[in-house]
């Protein structure tokens, strides 16, 4: 974080008032974790929202309060029993300090490409609860249509997720080292009421994608660049998603 930077620090109360400082060029700030992570870039600009007040932090699986830490959710009892896969994902997400005070809702909304938590919350069907200011009330928006439409939503505050139905899940990833690193590639699965395994690949495409045992995505959906190749990650999801199988077995 630059030392210079000084913003105008507000700490709305309620929702529409950080959705109306938010219309008015604000950034918002869950946990703060962008801000001190030099994996981010700084882009916060002269006047910052604390959402602490304004947005549940609490968790009541299948809803998640938008300011639940990412260390909340790997040790919840209820998600480890009912969503395993986002339970495990987020006890892999970054580094123990990072997880102390990153935000689910920060999270999703930073739509980041190599998140853990992205393909657990694709594979479980995942509602993101929006605020617009449009309308009283939260709107839901799938999470997977969250993620193309983001961009185009105007501004907006990202107050909770539903998790949907609980399911049997695991989830796998590999990065490029050992250690806190970001994932070349990621696969959650679950087993769905008729009993079929879904699989969800992330962290090596621009979306995470959703797929089947046997019909893996090809190199020609998956990024290509100085980190790993198409091909390579096409490989490691092969890996990845026999042990999500094997473990969900």
């Amino acid at each position: 974080m630059n030392p210079s930077w000084s913003p105008a620090w507000h700490a709305p109360r309620s929702r529409a008032e950080a959705v109306e400082l938010l219309r008015h060029g604000a950034t918002p700030v869950g946990g703060g974790a962008a801000l001190l992570s030099r994996a981010f870039p700084h882009s916060a600009g002269s006047a910052v929202v604390d959402l602490r007040a304004a947005v549940d932090a609490g968790s009541t699986p299948p809803v998640v309060g938008a300011g639940a830490t990412i260390a909340s959710l790997a040790a919840d009892p209820a998600l480890l029993a009912g969503w395993p896969a986002v339970a495990q994902a987020a006890g892999l997400t970054a580094n123990p300090g990072i997880r102390r005070i990153a935000t689910i809702g920060g999270t999703v909304a930073g739509r980041i490409p190599t998140a853990d938590l992205a393909a657990p919350l694709a594979v479980h069907a995942a509602v993101v609860l929006l605020e617009t200011g449009v309308r009283p009330g939260p709107a839901r928006l799938p999470y997977l249509e969250y993620l193309a439409q983001a961009a185009t939503l105007g501004p907006h505050l990202v107050t909770g997720l539903d998790l949907g139905a609980p399911a049997r899940g695991a989830y796998r990833r590999i990065a490029g080292r050992h250690g806190p690193a970001p994932a070349l590639a990621t696969v959650a699965g679950v087993i769905d009421r008729e009993g079929r395994v879904l699989l969800c690949a992330g962290a090596c495409a621009p979306m995470p994608l959703l797929f089947t045992p046997g019909e893996l995505p090809g190199p020609d959906q998956l990024l290509d660049d100085d980190r790993a190749s198409a091909l390579y990650r096409s490989r490691l999801l092969s890996v990845l998603a026999d042990e999500v199988v094997e473990a969900l077995s």
